[in-house]
């Protein structure tokens, strides 16, 4: 569906620091003309990332990203500090094998 490609957007940006901790995320309207969807379909992505503590929503005053970040926010991490890495090489294997190890390291710099 959509939505699962909007949440899964929202999600790289507000971990990727495109949307900082406690910011004030663009109006639905603002995210649907974004992503060319229908304001129900915002709406719905805005509702799933809500229940998963991404995002709060306060009514008038806006939705904000979550502070601090939950143990979602580490769970969606792994893979896209895993994508971040590999950019980072000169050459781009067709897959990237990564130890449990190797990804901590990266995640945690140990």
């Amino acid at each position: 569906m959509k939505y699962d490609l909007i949440i899964t957007e929202l999600k790289t940006d507000i971990i990727r620091g495109r949307y900082e901790p406690l910011s004030r995320l663009p109006t639905r309207n603002e995210l649907a003309r974004r992503f060319s969807t229908t304001l129900a379909t915002m709406q719905n992505a805005m509702d799933i990332l809500t229940k998963e503590g991404f995002i709060d929503s306060r009514g008038r005053d806006g939705t904000f990203v979550v502070e601090p970040p939950t143990f979602q926010y580490r769970v969606w991490l792994a893979p896209l500090a895993a994508i971040s890495f590999f950019e980072t090489q000169s050459t781009c294997p067709s897959q990237y094998p990564i130890s449990a190890p190797l990804l901590w390291r990266i995640l945690y710099k140990a």
